[in-house]
């Protein structure tokens, strides 16, 4: 038989694994929208995108970085100028609170 406080210390725990399973599959969300959105900015401007950068771009968690890619992607030349690595590094990424 289950007691209350039992009861309770297991709905809270559902609750908070559900929260962070939410959190998680927005933060997914946020970054696959924003993935496509470097997709078709890169498209809408008549640029190629090999399928190894399409992959690479879909497979991007880092928020900061697709942000990046996107403001890029608004003004660059070549694929090339937007996900370049050598882009990235030394770059200060501040996240928002």
């Amino acid at each position: 038989m289950a007691t209350a406080t039992g009861q309770r210390y297991h709905n809270e725990n559902y609750n908070k694994i559900d929260r962070e399973a939410e959190a998680r599959g927005e933060a997914r969300g946020e970054a696959l929208g924003r993935a496509e959105s470097v997709l078709d900015l890169l498209a809408d401007r008549g640029m190629n995108v090999p399928d190894e950068v399409r992959a690479q771009v879909l497979a991007c968690t880092d928020l900061d970085r697709l942000r990046r890619w996107q403001r890029r992607a608004l003004t660059a030349i070549t694929v090339a100028d937007v996900v370049e690595p050598q882009r990235d590094q030394g770059t200060r990424s501040y996240s928002h609170q």
